[in-house]
Order: C-alpha cells, then sequence, then structure tokens
C-alpha cells in the first residue's frame, strides 16, 4: 500500500531543458553548492503525466532560492542513480519513497517568475513552514555569524546551507558529525530538558503544585514541544522515528501507565512501521530501536 501511494514520475535519462517550479525547501549542501528540492510545474519535452512529483538540482552556494518561490530554470536531470555496487547504498530507493523522481545540474541560473500558478493546497502548506524554517535559520545565522550560526542552524532548522567545509571535515574526522542531522538525540534532548523545565516550575509554585498534576502538565508540554520542534527541523525520518518513540512514552504518562517499557517501545515501531515501512531495512531505524531496546 505504502509502495502504490508514494509511486510518481521519473523523468528520462538525460532530460535537459528548461524546468518551472515551485522551490519546497533548500535540501542540504552538494558538490559544489547547494540543494534545491522543487516541485516542478512543466519540464520542457515531458508531457504532464511524466513530469515527476519533486525533482532535486544542485546549484552554486551563491544560487540559492528561498523556499516558496516561484522560478525558472534550465537543468540537466536524471534518474536517482542506483547503487553503484552491489549492497552499496540505493538513492533511487530512497528517492523513490521521497517522491522525488530526478536530480540534476543547473544549465543556467534560476529566475523567479511572476504570475505563478495556483499550487495545491497542502504545497502551499509545506513550502510555507519551510519559508519560516528558512527565515529562521537566516535569522539565526545574522545574529551568531556565519560560522556558529551555521552548526545552530543545521541543529535547528536542519538547513545545511550555511556549515564550513573546514568545520565539516573536523567534525567527520573526530566522528561525530552526526550531531548535525537532526535524530533521536536532539529530539530526546528537547522533550526531557523541557519536560523536567515544567516540572521543576509547577514544583517551585506551592499552590499549584497542590492542584494539578504536575508530571502529566509535563508531559502535555513536552509533547506540543516535540511536535512544534519536529516542524521547524523539517521532519526527517529520524526525526519522526525519534518524535513517535517519546509521543508514546508522554502519552502512557497521560494515560497513568509506564513510560519506559519494552511495550512502549514495540508500539512505537508498530507505528513507524505503519507508516513508514521502507523504514525496517534502513541502519537508522535499526541502531535507534537497537539502542533504545
Amino acid at each position: 500500500v505504502r509502495t502504490a501511494m508514494v509511486a510518481a514520475p521519473v523523468v528520462p535519462p538525460d532530460t535537459q531543458g528548461d524546468v518551472e517550479g515551485w522551490v519546497v525547501d533548500v535540501a542540504g549542501p552538494g558538490t559544489g553548492g547547494g540543494r534545491l528540492l522543487i516541485a516542478p510545474y512543466d519540464i520542457q519535452g515531458l508531457a504532464p503525466d511524466q513530469i515527476p512529483d519533486r525533482i532535486r538540482v544542485t546549484v552554486g552556494p551563491d544560487k540559492l532560492v528561498a523556499p516558496g518561490r516561484y522560478i525558472h530554470l534550465r537543468a540537466g536531470l536524471s534518474p536517482p542513480p542506483e547503487p553503484a555496487s552491489p549492497g552499496a547504498y540505493d538513492f533511487a530507493r530512497d528517492f523513490f519513497f521521497q517522491r522525488i523522481g530526478g536530480v540534476g545540474f543547473l544549465l543556467a541560473d534560476p529566475e523567479e517568475q511572476a504570475g505563478a500558478p495556483d499550487a495545491p493546497i497542502g504545497l502551499k502548506l509545506q513550502m510555507a513552514i519551510n519559508a519560516a524554517r528558512w527565515a529562521l535559520s537566516e535569522r539565526i545565522v545574522g545574529v551568531m555569524g556565519r560560522r556558529d550560526g551555521g552548526v545552530a542552524a543545521a541543529m535547528t532548522t536542519g538547513h545545511e546551507a550555511w556549515l564550513q567545509q573546514p568545520d565539516v571535515d573536523v567534525m567527520r574526522n573526530a566522528g561525530i558529525y552526526h550531531i548535525l542531522s537532526i535524530s533521536g538525540a536532539h529530539m530526546a534532548i528537547v522533550g526531557g530538558f523541557v519536560f523536567l523545565f515544567t516540572r521543576l516550575l509547577i514544583a517551585l509554585w506551592p499552590w499549584l503544585a497542590l492542584r494539578v498534576p504536575g508530571k502529566k502538565v509535563a508531559a502535555a508540554v513536552s509533547l506540543v514541544a516535540i511536535g512544534v520542534y519536529l516542524i521547524v527541523s523539517g521532519a526527517p525520518p529520524p526525526a519522526i522515528r525519534s518524535a513517535v518513540t517519546l509521543s508514546v512514552a508522554f502519552l502512557a504518562i497521560l494515560a497513568d501507565r509506564r513510560a519506559i517499557t519494552l511495550h512502549a517501545l514495540a508500539v512505537a515501531a508498530l507505528l513507524v512501521m505503519a507508516f513508514q515501512p521502507e523504514a525496517v531495512i534502513q541502519p537508522g531505524f535499526q541502531m535507534s530501536f537497537s539502542a533504545a531496546a
């Protein structure tokens, strides 16, 4: 069912020409620049039923366009790459489930277009959220500076466009680059600190502490906090898995059940597998649930 739901067209090999569409998000750094995730409206040479749901185009670092803009560009596109060798990472498989049907590079700079066609309501909402995330990232970098702000933005909104290559190399060599990828640790920090801080505030106010169940109020506030952080972070799959696991724990507290049990972990795993069954063979899924178990 999941495969049928996400199935979308894939561009033919060596597709080149004019592309018009909406910038859905800035998808992070790529070779020689950044990447734009685009919802194409028209691709030269392709019939409407051949146009992918999403394409990803590598652009220069100074050619990034904020989410929500309707642009025109010339690009060379090809299907997502198959594994380079048997058992290697399968970009095509992951991109299939993300509904990305083409990857490529610029042949001419993107230009913002006036008179854009009306976008579907779901795409409008997604672009509005991503535009707010991008604006927040720019604000963080503007206040903290490009180097520190780039790291802060990556850990807050998931946007890695401002990361400095020397810093990235140092973190990779030190084996800690994964902390920039929003996942379980980030969700646990946000959910855990909000939970503890809320319980502390309630405990410090005796009148309130005697009248409300502090632990349940803290769990409810934490549920909201991880939901907001999930949206702000761009909801990458590892963060979704962690948010589900934490939500099950906080809901267990609200239902007067034990939060830290293998039953709760099993419920979280079942929920993830129900909505993202493709996750079961991903190392992130296996490592997350193995570590939690």
